[in-house]
């Protein structure tokens, strides 16, 4: 049996739309994208970390901190393009510079920046174990009130008032880790395959998706506050504030 390859791919961008030139705007003294290489790295189950980028910057300064650079062509930068065919022109590029074919890639969104590198080997593993298995995407529990609306009127999709203890629990995808095995998802066209499996987010409280100015200023705020903890699982340094 062959050793297992498992590479990171980050998609950084250097355009944005809600938050001009997002992935390299600073928190804690960090880029944006530099966190998502800085908890790949630390994963010890990551052989290899990619950054696909359509900046010579970007790929420039992920290189100098220990990832490799895959130049992502115009027409996969633009913004209506969605993931998918991102991780297959990655997937082609790796296999043409290393020639060798990954096993497991783990896609980590830049926007997602304050990720545990223990919780990525824990998916790792999980997906390495569970032969059943196609993905494994990160979830937290949504405990709020939901429904739809008919005719301008709430209809709350369960009792109220409510009984939690009676309530089947629900839980949403958060996007901060995605774990595919190749062979069972980018080689049949697909994101997610046919098995998709849940992680529950061992530190739900510090996952922030950054998508509008608004939560900028929020992951600002995490990293102030949480500062001790994302020094100590290594991805921020420690004189930065």
């Amino acid at each position: 049996m062959h050793a297992i390859n498992i590479v990171a791919v980050i998609p950084a961008k250097y355009k944005s739309m809600r938050v001009p030139r997002k992935n390299i705007r600073k928190i804690g003294g960090t880029k944006l994208f530099e966190y998502s290489i800085r908890a790949a790295l630390a994963a010890r189950l990551i052989n290899s970390v990619y950054v696909t980028s359509d900046s010579k910057k970007i790929l420039e300064d992920a290189e100098s901190i220990g990832a490799k650079s895959i130049k992502r062509p115009l027409h996969l930068s633009k913004s209506d393009v969605e993931m998918l065919p991102v991780l297959i022109h990655a997937l082609e590029r790796i296999v043409i510079t290393s020639g060798v074919k990954p096993d497991i890639i783990v896609l980590l969104q830049p926007t997602h920046p304050f990720r545990d590198p223990f919780e990525i080997d824990n998916i790792i593993s999980d997906l390495i174990n569970d032969n059943s298995v196609s993905s494994i995407i990160t979830v937290r529990e949504e405990a709020g009130l939901q429904g739809i609306i008919i005719e301008n009127k709430f209809v709350p999709d369960v009792r109220i008032p409510r009984d939690r203890s009676t309530e089947t629990k629900k839980f949403i995808n958060t996007g901060t880790v995605y774990g595919l095995k190749v062979s069972e998802t980018l080689d049949k066209g697909s994101f997610f395959g046919n098995n998709i499996r849940a992680h529950l987010l061992n530190k739900p409280n510090i996952e922030i998706d950054i998508d509008w100015p608004l939560d900028l200023a929020q992951a600002r705020t995490i990293a102030r506050f949480f500062k001790k903890d994302l020094v100590k699982i290594g991805i921020i340094k420690k004189g930065l504030t």
